[in-house]
């Protein structure tokens, strides 16, 4: 609605963003959803008829001209709801989470990639119980990096209240960043948030290379 895209203009984040929610606001999406409805509206004069008049029967080349009308508001419908899960992460951003054991560097990455001291890194494990969240503009898309604490057995109350959170934002993450220490060996933990992501859209980095690899 125009009111919907008041709200997601205001709320834009990014340039990319903010020209959608004006494409929107000029009534183009509609524009383009009326002309489907018109489309159809208009094959419906001969096939009420032929419903009608069965004695009658349509010729051959207009239902082919029907069929190919069909075919084509079902392929910019498609195409509206490929557009429409694009909106969805501009209005509301793509989440990308960093997974992984205790002090692979989740926290360091996260930093790198905002290009700022955000999240604390120290060496000791467990320094991450919660998530830190920041949102970053990636070719005007807007990006949220979640680094979520990391994931271990632990009997720390608080820690593991964290890691269960770490498991839920995973499991909503659009993209998953899963970290391994290429320094140690595989883990059960690794294992285990491998098996997880298998049917999720993940990248698998492999940091501290420039220790001698263990993980292999």
């Amino acid at each position: 609605t125009q009111a919907e895209a008041v709200i997601d203009l205001i709320r834009s984040r990014t340039d990319l963003a903010h020209q959608v929610a004006l494409t929107q606001l000029r009534g183009e999406l509609s524009t383009v959803i009326k002309e489907q409805e018109t489309r159809l509206l208009e094959l419906l004069v001969p096939i009420e008829a032929a419903l009608d008049f069965p004695e009658d029967e349509i010729p051959d080349l207009e239902r082919e001209q029907a069929l190919n009308v069909i075919q084509t508001v079902q392929q910019e419908l498609e195409n509206l709801l490929a557009q429409a899960d694009k909106g969805i992460i501009l209005r509301e951003a793509a989440s990308v989470v960093l997974a992984g054991r205790p002090n692979v560097g989740k926290s360091s990455l996260l930093n790198r990639l905002l290009g700022e001291e955000r999240a604390i890194v120290t060496p000791i494990p467990g320094t991450t119980r919660d998530f830190v969240a920041e949102t970053i503009d990636l070719d005007g898309v807007p990006v949220r990096l979640i680094d979520t604490a990391g994931i271990r057995e632990i009997d720390n109350v608080v820690e593991k209240a964290g890691v269960e959170r770490a498991w839920q934002i995973i499991r909503e993450a659009d993209l998953i960043l899963a970290v391994l220490d290429s320094a140690t060996e595989m883990s059960r933990e690794d294992q285990e948030m491998i098996n997880s992501i298998k049917q999720k859209k993940a990248v698998i980095i492999l940091n501290k290379t420039d220790l001698p690899v263990k993980l292999f």
